[in-house]
């Protein structure tokens, strides 16, 4: 895939705070999301949601995921920050083992919130 950020692959980036957090974007209307987000209900996991469908949270996202390196052209969702690092669509066991993750459940982590509405119809891919 020429022009994609790899699935999967981490991206060293800069964190947002000191300590442990977990950020996942996406949208409402991604199947894969929605799926990622319940997994980690699951999995016992603190985390913030920033949707993808709001400005603001693009115009904060991708400027740091470029500089970590990632191919902005085209990507899938959700991308995954953990302690600075993203991923796009990266395993579930990958985000545990990356976050430091083995038996007890992590602090909520302490980024700004910023909260949005999606637009029906909107895919999976970005931006």
């Amino acid at each position: 895939m020429s022009g994609c950020a790899s699935p999967g692959k981490f991206y060293p980036g800069e964190p947002l705070a000191a300590g442990s957090y977990l950020v996942v974007y996406g949208r409402e209307s991604c199947p894969e999301c929605v799926k990622f987000k319940k997994s980690l209900d699951r999995a016992g996991m603190d985390y913030e949601y920033r949707d993808l469908g709001n400005e603001s949270v693009k115009n904060d996202l991708y400027p740091r995921m470029k500089k970590a390196g990632m191919d902005l052209t085209y990507f899938l969702l959700p991308v995954v920050e953990v302690n600075g690092d993203f991923a796009a669509r990266p395993s579930l066991g990958d985000v545990l083992d990356r976050y430091g993750q083995a038996a007890s459940k992590p602090r909520h982590p302490t980024v700004p919130v910023v909260s949005g509405s999606c637009r029906e119809g909107e895919s999976c891919f970005a931006p």
